[in-house]
């Protein structure tokens, strides 16, 4: 099964998700179990160097509270 990246556009959690093709629009986030969306994304290699991350404000219908 493929690889999948997804963004949640409620808390911004970003993860990555093993799904068959028939699903793979049918992800739910870890963090605040909303429906994420799927990135577009390519082969990469992880250096081990950290990469920062823009902040923005929660999605209006999002009801998480980051701690």
């Amino acid at each position: 099964m493929p690889l999948y990246d997804y963004r949640c556009d409620c808390c911004e959690e970003e993860f990555e998700a093993i799904r068959p093709f028939s699903k793979r629009d049918d992800v739910k986030c870890p963090k605040c179990n909303k429906k994420a969306k799927r990135l577009i994304s390519g082969f990469s290699v992880k250096d081990g160097s950290s990469s920062s991350r823009s902040s923005s404000s929660y999605g209006a219908n999002c009801n998480w509270r980051g701690g």
